[in-house]
């Protein structure tokens, strides 16, 4: 387990979350490392081995593109389609002849 200084605070955060995160945004875990969060801490923190600090944790919900405070969750939110609305077409539709 990564061990942190006395004076960081540890995110105890819900490892499904991640995953959940992942498959919504159809990322993978290798896709967000980098030199400041290595994929091996990534990795570790997706399996609940350990845990990020606070301040990796809030970089980690941004580049998931999740709120923060849903790393916290209990329960994984349900799996449905993100509908976003092509705002570039008449009522939101889609295009039938692109």
């Amino acid at each position: 387990m990564v061990s942190f200084p006395d004076y960081m605070a540890t995110a105890r955060i819900n490892r499904k979350i991640i995953s959940w995160a992942l498959r919504r945004s159809g990322a993978d875990i290798e896709s967000l490392a980098s030199t400041k969060l290595t994929l091996e801490r990534l990795k570790t923190w997706e399996q609940g081995t350990a845990f990020p600090s606070e301040g990796d944790a809030k970089k980690l919900a941004d580049m998931l593109g999740i709120a923060y405070p849903m790393l916290y969750m209990e329960e994984v939110p349900p799996d449905e389609p993100i509908k976003i609305p092509d705002r570039r077409t008449i009522d939101g539709r889609p295009l039938r002849n692109p």
